[in-house]
């Protein structure tokens, strides 16, 4: 029977444990998704590096002599650290999508990708340096030089993982706009890092110190190292509510029903031109025709908007993304804000609620950065004679439901801010938002051109001024009713 060393029992003991992290990281793909910026593939692949790694070194009990072998084990558990890096921040990206939502920026996802992308380059520095790297056994045991790409990856990991503490700590500085429930998130990664610089230590100790590593420090630095921060990472993930890929799927279904919308919009323009024109022509019958389609395509695209609102505003609120006492109006048009609002505030005062914060956003993706929103709900609030105040995080605003002064940020309840997703981009026409493209208008029906006859396009003169200001006063009214009760 072959002697068996302390590194190959370490083998022995490691690929099964590591074959259930293994299993246990692609649940993790299944449920989280398999889109790199999960991080969770990440945790698969280094799992699988594991279970190569150790297999080579067992086979190297039959063929020691074997400096390819020996080789590749080395290159193995010297990349070990870069799926680690990669999968850490991706982590920290969903906890800054988390931040960025309320409004307050603190760091661009495109500073993460740069990060990400420093770290692939190391991981690949750390293989082909590797193999071009000199391997002699000495001993018994393999003695490497390794050449100077070697070291320049193990430097840019030592720069990727002074970029992590620092995100880390800005994260820290910002954990009061997190979102409800991922805050464990920011936890794992902070309780990580720890385990995260030892492992790196071991890095520098073999390729700048030029350290043969004894078997306690391959076993504690460079296995249980990684062993730990995989184990909490996994069980991370399985405590995690599930999050969409970048909430691409949640922005595409929001665009199609607004590109749907917009598109109505035209077509309604397109057949009230022509009505005009056949009106011009005396084709009475053909400019009726023409009048009905515009009304119908109107019809479609308010319909269209509806949808479209419903939908994120159920996005954005959805359990676990904001507080019970917050609403979250991103993406919604102005005139769809207020009318939401309005009735958030009149149903939490009903039951009440003493308080809401109204995420409003701070303009960063309208044109201009002006924000749209937020001067529409103050004058709501001025409406319904309310105290409000904007809050530290521009992007909110505190409303006192109960029509006192607002409190001071110490007197809040919770005090931690969360929202939806990031408001959709776009300029603003006759107050509300505009979603790409010249589009003008949301619930409210703009200006039909109807003919057919003189005193057909009269009376769409008459319906048209109603259509602007009996909603307006009916509304006013309602108000009015509403306070004198």
């Amino acid at each position: 029977m072959p002697y068996l060393d302390a590194y190959d029992i370490i083998s022995i003991v490691g690929i099964p444990i590591y074959v259930i992290l293994l299993a246990c990281a692609i649940i993790l793909c299944l449920k989280h998704g398999f889109y790199k910026s999960a991080g969770w593939p990440f945790l698969a692949l280094l799992a699988l590096w594991r279970i190569v790694s150790f297999s080579i070194r067992l086979a190297l009990v039959n063929d020691p002599t074997n400096t390819s072998l020996w080789a590749a084990w080395l290159i193995l558990n010297s990349v070990g650290l870069g799926p680690l890096l990669l999968l850490l921040l991706s982590l920290l990206l969903r906890v800054f999508e988390s931040i960025n939502r309320q409004g307050f920026v603190v760091l661009k996802p495109l500073y993460q990708r740069l990060i990400q992308i420093l770290v692939l380059v190391a991981v690949i520095c750390g293989i082909v340096g590797g193999t071009n790297s000199s391997y002699n056994i000495v001993d018994g045991a393999i003695v490497a030089e390794y050449t100077t790409l070697t070291r320049v990856g193990v430097g840019l990991m030592i720069a990727a993982i002074a970029l992590l503490c620092g995100e880390a700590f800005i994260a820290v500085r910002s954990q009061g706009y997190i979102a409800q429930g991922e805050h464990r998130i920011l936890l794992g990664v902070v309780a990580s890092i720890p385990f995260v610089i030892a492992r790196l230590v071991y890095s520098c100790l073999t390729v700048f110190g030029g350290v043969t590593p004894n078997v306690w420090l391959y076993l504690f630095l460079g296995i249980l190292t990684e062993l730990i921060v995989m184990s909490m990472l996994e069980v991370l993930g399985f405590m995690l509510a599930l999050h969409s890929a970048d909430n691409d799927d949640a922005e595409r279904e929001y665009d199609r029903l607004r590109d749907q919308a917009r598109s109505e919009n035209d077509k309604a323009h397109q057949a009230s031109q022509r009505s005009q024109e056949a009106f011009r022509a005396n084709d009475h019958e053909g400019s009726q025709k023409y009048s009905r389609e515009s009304k119908q395509h109107y019809a479609k695209r308010d319909d269209y908007n509806r949808q479209a609102c419903e939908y994120i505003f159920r996005e954005n609120n959805a359990p676990g993304k904001v507080d019970s006492d917050a609403v979250d109006l991103h993406g919604l048009y102005v005139e769809e804000a207020e009318r939401i609002l309005e009735q958030r505030i009149r149903a939490d005062q009903a039951r009440g609620q003493e308080h809401l914060h109204a995420i409003v956003g701070k303009g960063n993706h309208s044109t201009g950065h002006v924000q749209r929103i937020k001067p529409k709900v103050e004058e709501l609030c001025q409406e319904l004679g309310l105290k409000f105040r904007t809050e530290e995080n521009a992007g909110r605003i505190y409303i006192n439901l109960q029509g006192g002064e607002p409190l001071q940020p110490g007197q809040q309840h919770g005090g931690q801010s969360h929202g939806g997703q990031q408001q959709h981009g776009g300029q603003y026409h006759g107050g509300q938002q505009q979603h790409g493209g010249q589009y003008h208008g949301g619930q409210q029906q703009q200006q039909q051109q109807q003919h057919g006859g003189q005193q057909g396009q009269q009376q769409n003169e008459v319906e048209e001024l109603v259509g602007k200001l009996l909603p307006k006063v009916l509304k006013k009214l309602e108000k009015a009713c509403c306070t004198v009760m």
